[in-house]
């Protein structure tokens, strides 16, 4: 067997299953280290970077609309974000962009998301926004039952086969506005009112 055959698949395995160890054990790691988990998580958030990256880096060349791409450390490399500048979107550009995506990191992403480029990317509350507001299951949703992942991957078959979730969460043509927010005033007021409302 050539041996650099050898190096370049244990290389691959290395990369396909650290994440997935770290998350196990992280806990043990924080404790060992004396600091927190979350703390801790930061390396796995470097590790998770790279992936975004390399997705970046194959997408964009095909789809100029992409301005960000980010796999979030809570996403365990799972969870590829991505954000579409809007002067340059056309229709059917996000149904695109999620197929390509199927072919980075050797389709090994387990939910893709697309938001609009008002979203930071790399807050969850933002994300989480755009889902509630800007997001139909029945319409922005597509699964692809049955996909390879790694078999470290925990809700994974023991095959490493899982189900993928490719959401659009771009504002659609039937959008009917922003979400009403609450003005400085009122939220002065209730910060003054707090312990009236029973909260410490």
């Amino acid at each position: 067997m050539d041996r650099r055959l050898l190096i370049l698949a244990v290389g691959m395995f290395a990369m396909g299953t650290d994440n997935f160890v770290v998350a196990g054990i992280l806990p043990g790691v924080a404790a060992s280290l004396h600091t927190s988990v979350s703390l801790a998580g930061l390396m796995v958030t470097f590790y998770a970077l790279t992936y975004a990256v390399a997705a970046y880096q194959e997408l964009k060349p095909a789809y100029p609309a992409l301005k960000k791409a980010y796999a979030p450390p809570w996403g365990v490399s799972n969870v590829l974000i991505l954000q579409l500048e809007k002067r340059l979107m056309r229709p059917g550009i996000v149904n695109n962009i999620l197929a390509a995506s199927l072919y980075t990191r050797s389709g090994k992403w387990k939910h893709v998301i697309v938001v609009d480029e008002d979203i930071n990317l790399e807050d969850p509350n933002e994300v989480l926004w755009a889902l509630t507001t800007r997001f139909q299951p029945a319409t922005d949703m597509y699964i692809i039952p049955r996909g390879i992942t790694s078999s470290l991957e925990p809700s994974a078959t023991v095959d490493g086969l899982t189900s993928k979730a490719m959401l659009d969460l771009t504002i659609k043509e039937n959008f009917r506005g922003e979400v009403a927010e609450p003005t400085d005033a009122m939220r002065q007021m209730v910060l003054q009112r707090w312990k009236e409302y029973g909260f410490k």
